[in-house]
């Protein structure tokens, strides 16, 4: 055997991910829901927007992961919005959005957007569904902060505005006074006019 042949690299092993670490890494939350509407498994981003540690959610049915959600609608029967966008989704076999909704979460009510998608097995039949839910709040909070900083700069274009229509009539009024400083001989009368002078002076220092 050559010393070439003995120096040969071994075949690469194909990268196989473990899953869980594949879901754990995601920043959305993420739910699997299997055939029948039971969660199968969820992130730890989920976690935390729904409120419920993946052991106890495991096994229950997603309308049960949501029932803290319902309020006055579960009074009448009805499913959470997450709780029907997955039936539809798994009923129809096709994916579905919703735009934002409610989820009470550890931290206080918290806005989300959601899709959900259907699993299929190897002969096409929806074998699942899994539910995706992005948390809105960073969103919303620079949203926020655009909103303040176009006004800030609304207010900067208007004082911008006021300070060049205040030094139009200040020089005005300090030319008129050094004029009638120049053309009065009472003492009392040029004091006044000094006063003038100088407090359109700070003025158009402030402006």
């Amino acid at each position: 055997m050559s010393a070439r042949s003995k120096a040969r690299p071994a075949p690469a092993v194909p990268f196989q991910p473990d899953w869980t670490d594949v879901l754990a890494s995601i920043e959305d939350g993420v739910v699997v829901i299997d055939s029948a509407g039971v969660v199968a498994d969820l992130n730890p981003a989920a976690e935390q927007l729904v409120g419920v540690s993946a052991p106890q959610a495991v096994g229950k049915r997603v309308d049960d992961l949501f029932s803290g959600e319902r309020g006055r609608r579960a009074q009448r029967g009805a499913l959470h919005w997450a709780g029907e966008l997955v039936r539809d989704t798994l009923s129809q076999g096709v994916a579905r959005r919703r735009g934002e909704g409610l989820l009470r979460s550890r931290r206080g009510d918290v806005e989300v957007n959601a899709a959900c998608a259907p699993l299929h097995d190897g002969d096409g039949t929806v074998a699942g569904a899994v539910l995706v839910l992005r948390d809105l709040t960073l969103q919303r909070a620079l949203e926020a902060t655009g909103r303040r900083a176009e006004r800030l700069a609304a207010l900067g274009t208007v004082a911008l505005g006021l300070a060049h229509e205040i030094k139009n009539p200040l020089g005005g009024i300090k030319g008129a006074a050094q004029l009638l400083r120049g053309a009065v001989d009472d003492p009392e009368l040029v004091h006044c006019t000094d006063i003038i002078i100088r407090e359109v002076e700070r003025l158009d220092g402030l402006v």
